[in-house]
């Protein structure tokens, strides 16, 4: 089990936030870990950044705020969000 903050993260999170943001990317899930730069290491751009905010809402039920979205930098800054959001994950 992975961890965000010293926090374990959920398998299904881990999964989930991976295939979302490979599907976005058109990338292997296996290449997306969770220190992954979105922009450094996977090669988004500001479009894929807001679609993989969409897909979040949509799957989660959680927005990403505009102020918020300028502080995601990788993938393990999208679950933190999600577990703060959720009451602090686990």
């Amino acid at each position: 089990m992975s961890q965000v903050a010293n926090r374990p993260v959920l398998p299904s999170l881990e999964e989930t936030l991976k295939s979302i943001v490979a599907q976005e990317l058109d990338l292997d899930p296996s290449a997306v870990t969770l220190d992954s730069a979105l922009l450094d290491d996977l090669g988004a751009d500001s479009m894929n950044v807001v679609g993989i905010a969409m897909a979040v809402e949509v799957q989660f039920g959680i927005p990403l705020a505009k102020e918020r979205l300028e502080g995601v930098r990788t993938v393990r800054d999208i679950i933190g969000y999600i577990e703060d959001q959720h009451g602090g994950g686990t």
